[in-house]
């Protein structure tokens, strides 16, 4: 910041640091606490790094929610909305993991 005001431009990057990154769902005091509870046990836990989010979840649902569940679809979560990823008529498609390799 001292940078910036003083010579008119930071010396590194700092979109990172921009609140118009993140989504107004992102905003809400209860996702905020959520999220946040979750990422210090990620932190302190080893979490595979596809497994995800379980908190804050169904923030954002499209008109074909309902009907995509219905079918079986197994969703995960970008940028708040609940999105298929894998739909249970494909589970004979799987190939066969074990282990880690399995998770997710």
């Amino acid at each position: 910041m001292a940078e910036w005001i003083a010579d008119g431009s930071p010396s590194i990057d700092l979109r990172e640091a921009d609140i118009n990154r993140f989504h107004r769902h992102a905003f809400s005091k209860k996702y905020i606490v959520e999220r946040s509870n979750r990422q210090y046990i990620e932190v302190y836990d080893i979490v595979h790094p596809l497994e995800p989010p379980t908190v804050a979840r169904n923030l954002r649902l499209s008109p074909f929610h309902a009907r995509l569940q219905a079918l079986g679809a197994h969703f995960f979560e970008s940028a708040g909305w609940e999105r298929p990823q894998w739909f249970n008529s494909n589970k004979p498609l799987e190939p066969v993991r074990q282990g880690w390799a399995a998770r997710n």
